[in-house]
C-alpha cells in the first residue's frame, strides 16, 4: 500500500530542492497523443500504479511522457512510466504539473543521461557488467550460486535500473529518499552498489531457497526507512573497502557516453575481475618511498581520504621467474606447488583466516587474458592466476582481484620512480633486458638519424658554394633555425621507422607530386620532407592517443586515412600495400601499448 505524508508540502523535500524545482518554468503540457509508439505510452499508463493513480492521474501520465519523447525527440521506453509516476503524485502535495516534469526531466538527465536515447538500451549493459564484477568482488557465494543458475543480472536488475528501484519500494516518500542519495552520491555506478548491497541483505533467503529464483527476488522490497538506510549504510560500506585505485577506475568509466559504450563493455566483459593498477601496488609495497608526481597533491589519488584497506600481494610466477625480481611485502607461491607437492585448494586454504578480512590480489607475469602468453613460464603464470581466482572465488572469498599488467607494467613503474626490487637481477631479468636494448637501439636511431639531417645542411652549404651562389644570413638562420627545431622535435622519438608517402586529395583522387616520410615513434605519428632533401622539416605532428581509425581505400589500399579527435582527417599513399599494412601494424601496436602504459604513467 502507498503511504502519503499528506500534512505536509513536498515542495520542502530535499530531493526537489536538489532538482533545482524554483527554475521551474511554467509550460503548457497538452500535446496530441499521436506517437509512433502511443499505444504503447497508453497501455504503461493504464498498468502504472493502477490502484494509486485516479484517472485524471493516469491520463496526465499519459501525456507527460508523450509530451518529454516529443520534445526530446526520442522513441518512448519502459521505464520512464515508473520514474514519472512518482512525481505526478507529488502533485496533489502543492507541486504544479510543470515543476513535477521539470524534475523528472533533471532527474533522468542526472541519474540516467542517456538511457532512454539509446534505442538498445546500452549503457544498462554498462551496469550489467560492473554489477557482475562487484557482485564477484564483495559476495562471491551469491555471484556462484547465480553462476551455477545460470541467474545473469539482466533477469532481476533490468527494473531496478531502468526505474531508479521505484519497483521495490511502494512508499513514495521513501523512493524519493533513495533518488535524493543517489543524487548526492554523484556516482553513476552507486546503483550497482546499492542493487548489490540488496541481494546481500537478502543472501540468506537466495542461498537456501528451492524456488524459481526470479520469482524470489521480485518480492524483495525495501518497506521502511530503517531498511532503506541499512541498504545505503551497506552500499557505501561496500564502495568506501575497495581499494583506491579501484574506486579511481570505476570513476574514469563513462557507461552513459554513447560513442565508446561498446567498447567499454567488450573491456569490462573481457576482464575477470576489479583490476588493481600498478601504482597502488607501488604504493602499498613502497609506503615510505612512494611519491606522487601529481602537483600539489591535488590528484584522486593524492586527494583519497578512506583508509586503505589490508591487502595481501600474492606473487603467482614462477620460482624462477622470482629469483630475477620480486616486490616488497608480498606474498610468494608455496614452492611445492610447482613441484606438484601442493594443491591450489592447499593454498587457497592458507589463507582461510585471512577470508573476509584482507583483500587479496594476485600478481602474474602480464596482462593474463592476452591471446598469447610471451613463454611458457608467463603461460603459467596465468594459468595458476585463473585457477587461482576461481578457486578463492568458488570458496566464499571476498576482495580477490588481479593486477593489471602483472610484473612487468609493475616492474616499468617502480624502476621509473628509481626503487629498488629484491634479489633484483639486472643482468637476468627479462624486463630490464627489454628496457635496456630498446632505449639502445632507440638511442643509435637517434644518433644515425641527427647525423643524416647534419650531413643534409652540410650538403646544402657545400652545394650552393660549388654553385658559386653566396647564402644570405637570412637563408643561414633560416637552414639552422629548421635544423634546431627539428632536432628538437625528433629527440622525442622512440622508434624512428621510416615510410615514404605522398599526400593524397581525396576529393581530387589522385596525389599531390611532393614526397614526404612518416615516422612513427611511441607518441606520435609525424609528417616530414624526405631527409635526403633540405633539412627533413617536421610538416605535421599528431599524437598516437587521439588517433581514432585508420582506413584504407578499396580501389587503393596503399592510400590510408587517418582519423584523429577533434581535428581533419589526412590521407597519404604508401609507396606499396605493403608498407600500407606495415603502417597499420606499427601505429596500432603502438596505440595499444600507449594504453597500456598510460596505466601506470597517469593512474
Amino acid at each position: 500500500m502507498e503511504y502519503f505524508d499528506e500534512t505536509s508540502n513536498w515542495l520542502d523535500k530535499p530531493l526537489f530542492h536538489l532538482l533545482n524545482i524554483e527554475n521551474a518554468p511554467e509550460i503548457i503540457i497538452n500535446p496530441f497523443l499521436d506517437l509512433e509508439n502511443q499505444r504503447t505510452i497508453n497501455i504503461d499508463a493504464e498498468r502504472t500504479k493502477p490502484d494509486v493513480l485516479t484517472p485524471d492521474e493516469t491520463f496526465q501520465l499519459k501525456q507527460i511522457l508523450t509530451f518529454y519523447c516529443k520534445e526530446e525527440k526520442i522513441l518512448y521506453k519502459q521505464g520512464m512510466n515508473e520514474i514519472m509516476a512518482p512525481f505526478i503524485i507529488s502533485c496533489r502535495f502543492g507541486v504544479t504539473l510543470s515543476q513535477a516534469y521539470f524534475c523528472f526531466k533533471k532527474l533522468i538527465s542526472l541519474c540516467l543521461p542517456t538511457m532512454f536515447e539509446d534505442t538498445t538500451f546500452r549503457p544498462i549493459q554498462g551496469l550489467f557488467v560492473i554489477l557482475k564484477l562487484l557482485m564477484k568482488y564483495h559476495s562471491p557465494e551469491i555471484f556462484t550460486f547465480f553462476t551455477k543458475k545460470e541467474i545473469t543480472p539482466e533477469v532481476f536488475a533490468t527494473s531496478w535500473f531502468l526505474t531508479l528501484f521505484s519497483s521495490r519500494i511502494q512508499n513514495i516518500e521513501i523512493l524519493f529518499s533513495l533518488w535524493e542519495q543517489i543524487i548526492i552520491e554523484k556516482d553513476m555506478f552507486f546503483p550497482c552498489f546499492f542493487a548489490l548491497a540488496l541481494l546481500d541483505h537478502n543472501k540468506t533467503e537466495i542461498l537456501k531457497s528451492n524456488e524459481f529464483m526470479p520469482k524470489i527476488i521480485s518480492k524483495f522490497q525495501i518497506e521502511s526507512y530503517d531498511c532503506l538506510n541499512t541498504m545505503l549504510e551497506k552500499a557505501r560500506n561496500m564502495k568506501r573497502y575497495m581499494p583506491r585505485s579501484m574506486r579511481i577506475r570505476l570513476k574514469k568509466y563513462n557507461i552513459y557516453k554513447l560513442e565508446s559504450i561498446n567498447q567499454l563493455v567488450r573491456k569490462l566483459s573481457r576482464s575477470p575481475s576489479l583490476p588493481l593498477l600498478p601504482k597502488e601496488v607501488v604504493l602499498r609495497t613502497y609506503p615510505q618511498e612512494f611519491v606522487c608526481k601529481c602537483d600539489n597533491n591535488s590528484c584522486s589519488w593524492c586527494t583519497h581520504q578512506d583508509p586503505d584497506p589490508p591487502l595481501i600481494i600474492l606473487d603467482c610466477r614462477s620460482p624462477d621467474e622470482q629469483s630475477f625480481g620480486c616486490l616488497p611485502n608480498t606474498a610468494l607461491i608455496d614452492p611445492q606447488y610447482w613441484e606438484g607437492a601442493a594443491s591450489i585448494e592447499s593454498i587457497v586454504n592458507q589463507y582461510s583466516n585471512e577470508k573476509g578480512v584482507f583483500h587479496i590480489s594476485l600478481l602474474g607475469s602480464q596482462f593474463i587474458y592476452e591471446k598469447s602468453q610471451e613463454n611458457e613460464e608467463t603461460e603459467n603464470s596465468a594459468k595458476m592466476i585463473k585457477k587461482l581466482f576461481q578457486n578463492f572465488t568458488e570458496s566464499g572469498f571476498p576482495y580477490i582481484s588481479i593486477i593489471e599488467g602483472g610484473y612487468k607494467l609493475c616492474h616499468e613503474a617502480i624502476i621509473r620512480r628509481s626503487l629498488s626490487l629484491q634479489s633484483h637481477n639486472i643482468s637476468l631479468c627479462k624486463e630490464c633486458v627489454v628496457l635496456n636494448s630498446s632505449s639502445e637501439r632507440n638511442s643509435t636511431k637517434l644518433k644515425e638519424l641527427k647525423e643524416k639531417i647534419i650531413g643534409n645542411v652540410q650538403s646544402q652549404v657545400k652545394d650552393s658554394l660549388i654553385n658559386q651562389r653566396r647564402i644570405s644570413r637570412e637563408e643561414s638562420i633560416k637552414i639552422f633555425n629548421d635544423l634546431k627545431s627539428t632536432a628538437e622535435k625528433i629527440q622525442i622519438d622512440l622508434s624512428l621507422k621510416h615510410y615514404e608517402c605522398r599526400k593524397y586529395n581525396k576529393n581530387l583522387g589522385s596525389c599531390y607530386p611532393e614526397e614526404y616520410i612518416l615516422l612513427l615513434d611511441s607518441n606520435y605519428l609525424i609528417l616530414a620532407t624526405p631527409l635526403n632533401e633540405e633539412t627533413g622539416i617536421v610538416v605535421e605532428k599528431r599524437h598516437i592517443k587521439d588517433l581514432q581509425k585508420i582506413t584504407s581505400i578499396k580501389n587503393s589500399p596503399k592510400t590510408l586515412t587517418f582519423s584523429f579527435f577533434e581535428q581533419k582527417k589526412r590521407s597519404f599513399t604508401m609507396k606499396s600495400k605493403k608498407e600500407a599494412k606495415a603502417v597499420i601494424k606499427q601505429l596500432t601496436g603502438l596505440y595499444n601499448l600507449f594504453k597500456q602504459t598510460r596505466n601506470v604513467e597517469s593512474l
